[in-house]
């Protein structure tokens, strides 16, 4: 894939989760300076406010399901921000946009250091995430239960 279209790719799944946030019924805005936040998420009724940090990746068919390559800077995972960034990494499919995997910075960090998920090179991170069907693999360790899970982002009625 061409880093023009990777461009396009990216923006794609940025605005996906865009989508997906403001139908759960939370306002989104885009910093106006990049510095690692790619979506504020704000709750209107109380002011709570969260990071989101996208990843969009290009999935490769597999024997089963798909799995697509995700960079991560490192000093971004390691370093911990009040309030704390969430990750929701994409991956397109052939047919279109595979199931999100939705994960908190310390919790995605605590699988780097325990599990040794990925492997880092020149300060970033490295991940591969397989999905198929219900399940979700990073380095051979689990990740099932992040996928789709916005129990972060509960659905907000008004």
């Amino acid at each position: 894939m061409s880093k023009m279209q990777n461009l396009y790719l990216g923006q794609a799944g940025h605005l996906l989760v865009m989508s997906e946030l403001l139908y759960r019924g939370w306002n989104v805005a885009i910093p106006q300076v990049d510095r690692g936040d790619d979506i504020f998420v704000v709750k209107d009724a109380n002011g709570d406010l969260k990071r989101v940090q996208v990843k969009t990746a290009e999935g490769k068919k597999r024997l089963k399901g798909y799995s697509a390559k995700y960079n991560l800077r490192m000093d971004q995972l390691q370093t911990p921000f009040t309030p704390d960034v969430h990750y929701v990494f994409v991956m397109r499919k052939d047919d279109g946009w595979n199931k999100f995997i939705v994960i908190d910075r310390s919790v995605l960090f605590n699988h780097r250091i325990i599990d040794k998920v990925g492997y880092e090179k020149d300060g970033t991170l490295q991940l591969q995430i397989s999905i198929h069907d219900n399940t979700s693999k990073c380095s051979k360790v689990d990740f099932s239960k992040y996928l789709n899970d916005w129990s972060k982002f509960p659905v907000i009625n008004h």
